[in-house]
């Protein structure tokens, strides 16, 4: 046998290292078609934030802490013989929701009762609610005259309690310990308070005068059978108020007057037109009567 050449062995080595690289390079290849492919990434976009306009602020309605602001700044300008700074010249227009707390020492009939009374028949369970606008003329309030030089009439309402914001009943607070008094003492340290002197009303312009009738007559009234549970004498009830303000003759949607002469405390009005009236249970909310005004029938089942 022959003996393999140098050559021949160079060759043979060349051609071994040369099938040595194919098949390397082949099983790389087939590894690549057979691993998965990568899922390209996908790039999440950056929100971009989305500029709105402010929504326009409406004023609120007025409430009966505003109302009474107003006309406390309004009589103090008056008395103070200085430029009426309450805003009253700008609230033409707003509206406003008041509440009146009334029947606040019980139930009341008879002489005693006023325009806002209520009464309770415990026997029959029966509840009756008597609320009445009052009406003023134009005298009252410091000769009020339309262009044409007729006087308007006034109805609404006063606003009771007008040192107190609350929307409820005042309530009484206590006194001191009683102490013997002496006998013959004229005067005695201890004297019941008087009757307060109302100061703010709010109120529509009658054009034609007090005889203009004004939705109706009648007044607000409800008659309605309640266990003695379901309210307080205590708390009395409410009357809700809603509407605008107005103008007054004079331009103004105030007016004050002090008929009294500069000892008295200014009494003021506030215009309105009415346009809902509420009266409530403060005990637990209840709405007991609703009108939407104008109506023609007051009275509430």
């Amino acid at each position: 046998m022959d003996e393999p050449s140098l050559r021949n062995s160079r060759l043979a080595i060349a051609g071994g290292l040369l099938a040595a690289i194919a098949l390397a390079g082949g099983g790389f290849l087939l590894g690549r078609t057979t691993l998965p492919r990568p899922q390209p990434e996908v790039s999440t976009p950056v929100p971009v934030p989305v500029v709105t306009p402010s929504p326009v602020e409406v004023a609120g309605a007025l409430t009966r802490a505003d109302i009474l602001g107003i006309g406390a700044r309004a009589a103090d300008a008056m008395a103070s013989g200085l430029a009426d700074s309450s805003g009253a010249s700008t609230i033409a227009g707003r509206r406003f929701e008041i509440v009146l707390p009334f029947g606040c020492e019980g139930s009341a009939a008879g002489a005693e009762a006023g325009p806002l009374h209520w009464t309770y028949d415990a026997g029959q369970q029966t509840l009756r609610i008597h609320v009445a606008p009052t009406r003023w003329g134009a005298g009252d309030w410091d000769a009020l005259t339309l262009p044409d030089g007729t006087a308007p009439g006034l109805q609404g309402f006063w606003v009771n309690y007008p040192w107190m914001s609350a929307e409820s009943c005042p309530q009484a607070q206590p006194g001191p310990d009683d102490e013997a008094l002496p006998t013959d003492d004229p005067t005695p340290e201890t004297q019941p308070a008087t009757a307060t002197e109302q100061t703010l009303a709010i109120a529509e312009v009658l054009p034609g005068g007090l005889d203009q009738p004004r939705r109706g007559d009648r007044p607000y009234e409800i008659v309605k059978r309640m266990a003695p549970e379901r309210f307080d004498p205590k708390q009395g009830f409410r009357l809700r108020l809603r509407g605008r303000i107005e103008r007054l003759p004079n331009g103004e949607s105030v007016k004050c007057a002090q008929p009294g002469g500069v000892e008295q405390r200014p009494a003021c009005v506030v215009a309105m037109s009415l346009n809902e009236v509420r009266i409530e249970n403060p005990l637990n909310g209840e709405v007991l009567g609703t009108w939407a005004t104008p109506l023609e029938d007051r009275t509430a089942p």
